[in-house]
């Protein structure tokens, strides 16, 4: 969704994460090269420590992001 915002454009979950990486804030750097890292994970497994809380707080930032980019 950031990654639409910002460039107008689609791309797939593994070229935004990429994007995100260079073009997000750092902290969000190890939170979405998690993301990467965990996409073989089977989808019943638990979650990493501190992961839940991180996908969160990521998940405001995008919406406070997102929301600025309204006109």
């Amino acid at each position: 969704m950031l990654y639409t915002l910002d460039t107008g454009e689609v791309a797939s979950k593994r070229a935004s994460l990429e994007w995100g990486k260079q073009a997000l804030a750092a902290q969000w750097r190890d939170p979405i090269q998690q993301v990467l890292d965990d996409r073989a994970v089977a989808w019943d497994d638990p979650p990493r420590t501190g992961s839940v809380e991180a996908a969160f707080a990521f998940a405001e930032y995008a919406k406070e992001r997102s929301t600025d980019a309204l006109p």
